[in-house]
C-alpha cells in the first residue's frame, strides 16, 4: 500500500535523524520501535499545526472535535433524556474496547468513555496479548475507576474479534458499544445512540457518523468527498442479539462486516437506526485493520478499496447468507464467542486461527465436595476442547451436566479396583492412542476456574515449541537430590507470579498442563502405586522419557481458583498435615534423581538441536554450574 502522505515522511526522517542511516534500519520501523519514545516526530509540522503526537498526555485534534461539536449541535434527532425517564431506570450501555501494543492512545481511548454523559456506563477493554505496556496503563484505569472500567487479558495474540467477543461475553450492559483503542467518542455519543433504542423497541442497533484525522497533524482527512460517514465500528446494538445470531467470526479482518450483514440478513435493514450526527473521532494510522480498504489519490484525498483477501472473504461469507442451512441456529453453533477452528480455511491476512484437524482432548478428577465448582470447569472446557473425560471419586450419581452429553465420558471411581484419585486424570490416555494418530491432551483440576482463551493459548504455546514439550502455567523446579519437598522448591504459582518469559521447570502442576500425544507412547495410571500425587508421578514419567516441561509466560492471575466451601479438602492440605505422604514424595523424587537444573539440561539436550537453541535461553544464566541444593543451604544462612 502506498504511503499515506502526511503521516510519515521516510526522507524527512532519516534527513532529521541521521543516527537513523547509519544504524541501516527501516525509517519507519525504526520511528514506531524507538522515535516516537524518544520524542520524535514521522513528519515535518505544518504551520500552526499542534506540536505533540498522541503520545502526548494533552493530545489535541481541534479540527476533529470542533467537526463533531458543529455535527451533533445541527443534528436534529433527540439529544436529550425525556423528562418522564427516570436516571436509575435507564438500561446499562456497555463500551468494548480491543487493544494491542495502544500504549501511545489507549489512555485517552478509554477516558473519553469514562467522560460519558450517560449515567449507567462500564468500559470492557480486552487486551490481545500486548507486549508495550499497554496492560499496565489498562490495570491502572482498572485502578483509578474500579467501577466503570474492566480490563481482561489474553494470553495469547488471538485477532480483535475474537477479543471483541470474550468482552461482550464479560459485558453485563443490556446495550452493547464498539470503540478501537486508538480513537475517541464524543461525551455525548452512548446517549443519542441509545435515545432511538429505547423509544422505539424494533430497533435493534444504531450508528453514528465517524470522521478520520491525521494524529500528527490533527487535521481531518476526507475520504472521497466526504469528511465523515456511517461506520461499523460505531454500532450501537442489543446485547441480546448476539445470542440470537452468534458472535463476530474469528478472523484478523473484515468480521465487523460480516456480523453487521449477517444482523441485516436476519433483523432486516430497518432495524437499524442511522443517527445522522458524527459522534466519533477515528485516527488514520497505516498498521490499522482498515489499512487495506485505504487508497491514496493523486490529490492527497483518500478512497476505500477492498484488497483480493478482502473481497475473497465478502464472497465467501455473502455465500453463506443464500444458503438454507446457514439459519440463525447454524451461526449461533458455528460463531461461538471463542471458536475452536475456523469455519473455512481463509487467506493468511484474513483468518486469525489455523484450521485444526488434530483432535483435543482434556480430563478432569473430581470429589463430591466440589460438585458445583465441577459443574464450571465442565462448561468452560467444553467450549475450548473436542471432548472430556471427567472422574467422578466417590460420586453416588452423576451430575445432571455430565448426563447424556456425547462430549464426555463419565467414569466412577466404583467401577475400579484401584483407587486412583487424581491419578485418573490419565485414564483415558492409552485408550485415545489406540484410536486417534495424533491428539492434544490436557488435564484440569475441579477447583480452577479456567479463562475463555485457555486451550488456544496454551495449544499455540505447544505448537512454538514443534510439539516437543509439556507446557502449564505451575512449574516446580528442585534440588537435585531432595531431601524434602514442601519446604525446599521453587515454584512459579499461577496465582502470585507473572512470568514475563517462560521458564523450564522439573514439575508441573497437572491442573494447568497440555501436550501433544508425540512425546509418550503409554501413560497407564495402573502402575502408579500411590494417588494423590499425580503431578509427581507424571513427571517422573517425563524425567524418565527426556521431556522438557516448561511453565509458560503469563499475567498472574490469568488462571485462578474457584471460591471453595469452608473445609474443603485439598492435596496440599492432606499433604502438609500427613508427613508420610512428603516422606513418600520424597522416596520417588531420589529414586530418580538428579532432579535441579542438571535434569532439566539433560532433557533439553535430547531435543532436536534447532528447538535446543530456543529452549536453553529459558534457563538462568549459568544453569550447568548452579546447583539447587546449594542456593537452599545459602538461603537457610
Amino acid at each position: 500500500m502506498p504511503e499515506i502522505p502526511g503521516l510519515f515522511d521516510r526522507a524527512w526522517y532519516v534527513a532529521s535523524y541521521p543516527d537513523v542511516a547509519k544504524l541501516q534500519m527501516d525509517p519507519e520501523k525504526h520511528f514506531e520501535q524507538y522515535g516516537r519514545a524518544m520524542g520524535r516526530r514521522g513528519h515535518p509540522l505544518k504551520e500552526g499545526a499542534m506540536n505533540h503526537t498522541p503520545s502526548d498526555p494533552n493530545v489535541s485534534f481541534p479540527a476533529a472535535q470542533d467537526y463533531a461539536v458543529r455535527s451533533l449541535r445541527e443534528y436534529s434527532g433527540p439529544k436529550e433524556l425525556p423528562d418522564d425517564i427516570r436516571a436509575d431506570r435507564l438500561p446499562k450501555v456497555s463500551f468494548v474496547m480491543t487493544t494491542h501494543n495502544s500504549s501511545q492512545t489507549v489512555r485517552g481511548a478509554v477516558q473519553s468513555l469514562i467522560n460519558q454523559s450517560w449515567p449507567n456506563i462500564e468500559v470492557v477493554v480486552c487486551d490481545d496479548h500486548s507486549t508495550d505496556g499497554t496492560w499496565e496503563i489498562l490495570s491502572e484505569l482498572k485502578r483509578v475507576s474500579p467501577h466503570c472500567v474492566r480490563a481482561i487479558r489474553l494470553e495469547a495474540n488471538l485477532g480483535t474479534y475474537i477479543a471483541k467477543n470474550i468482552a461482550i461475553t464479560k459485558a453485563s450492559g443490556e446495550l452493547i458499544l464498539f470503540q478501537d483503542s486508538d480513537d475517541y467518542s464524543h461525551p455525548d455519543r452512548a446517549l443519542v445512540q441509545v435515545l432511538p433504542l429505547i423509544e422505539n423497541p424494533h430497533l435493534v442497533g444504531t450508528r453514528s457518523r465517524y470522521c478520520r484525522y491525521n494524529p500528527n497533524t490533527g487535521q481531518l482527512i476526507p475520504v472521497g468527498e466526504h469528511l465523515s460517514k456511517y461506520g461499523l465500528i460505531t454500532l450501537a446494538v442489543r446485547r441480546k442479539v448476539f445470542d440470537d445470531i452468534g458472535f463476530f467470526e474469528g478472523v484478523k479482518r473484515a468480521g465487523d462486516d460480516e456480523w453487521f450483514q449477517r444482523l441485516l440478513h436476519f433483523y432486516g435493514r430497518s432495524a437499524v437506526h442511522g443517527v445522522d450526527a458524527t459522534l466519533y473521532i477515528a485516527e488514520l494510522r497505516q498498521n490499522s485493520l482498515a489499512a487495506d480498504l485505504i487508497q491514496v489519490q493523486a490529490d492527497g484525498t483518500l478512497h476505500q478499496v477492498v484488497s483480493d483477501d478482502r473481497g475473497q472473504y465478502v464472497q465467501m461469507f455473502q455465500k453463506r447468507f443464500t444458503e438454507p442451512q446457514c439459519d440463525k441456529a447454524w451461526f449461533r453453533a458455528h460463531f461461538p464467542p471463542v471458536p475452536k477452528t475456523t469455519v473455512n480455511p481463509y487467506p493468511i491476512t484474513i483468518g486469525a486461527l489455523k484450521s485444526r484437524t488434530i483432535p483435543v482432548f482434556a480430563s478432569v478428577c473430581s470429589i463430591p465436595a466440589r460438585e458445583e465448582q465441577l459443574t464450571n470447569v465442565v462448561r468452560a472446557m467444553l467450549e475450548q476442547v473436542d471432548h472430556l473425560f471427567v472422574y467422578l471419586d466417590k460420586y453416588n450419581e452423576t451430575p445432571k451436566i455430565l448426563r447424556k452429553n456425547p462430549n464426555v465420558t463419565v467414569r466412577h471411581s466404583g467401577e475400579y479396583n484401584q483407587d486412583f484419585r487424581d491419578n485418573a486424570k490419565f485414564l483415558a490416555y492409552d485408550d485415545l492412542k489406540k484410536i486417534h494418530e495424533e491428539f492434544y491432551y490436557f488435564t484440569c483440576d475441579d477447583d480452577l476456574i479456567y479463562p475463555q482463551d485457555y486451550v488456544l493459548a496454551l495449544l499455540r504455546r505447544i505448537d512454538e515449541l514443534d510439539r516437543h514439550a509439556v507446557v502449564g502455567l505451575h512449574g516446580v523446579v528442585c534440588e537435585e537430590t531432595p531431601t524434602a519437598y514442601f519446604r525446599r522448591r521453587f515454584i512459579h504459582h499461577f496465582i502470585w507470579a507473572t512470568l514475563k518469559a517462560p521458564c523450564l521447570v522439573n514439575n508441573l502442576g497437572t491442573g494447568t498442563i497440555g501436550f501433544h500425544s508425540g512425546l509418550f507412547n503409554s501413560l497407564d495410571p495402573r502402575s502408579w502405586k500411590h494417588g494423590g500425587m499425580v503431578d509427581i508421578l507424571f513427571s517422573i514419567e517425563a524425567r524418565r522419557r527426556g521431556v522438557p516441561m516448561v511453565c509458560c509466560d503469563r499475567q498472574a492471575g490469568w488462571l485462578t481458583e474457584a471460591k471453595m466451601p469452608e473445609g474443603n479438602p485439598t492435596l496440599y492440605s492432606e499433604y502438609s498435615a500427613v508427613r508420610e505422604k512428603e516422606k513418600i514424595i520424597v522416596e520417588h523424587l531420589q529414586a530418580n534423581a538428579p532432579w535441579g537444573y542438571k535434569a532439566i539440561i539433560e532433557a533439553v539436550e535430547k531435543q532436536p538441536r534447532a528447538l535446543q537453541k530456543r529452549l536453553m535461553p529459558l534457563l538462568p544464566m549459568f544453569a550447568e554450574e548452579l546447583c539447587v541444593e546449594k542456593i537452599f543451604e545459602r538461603q537457610r544462612g
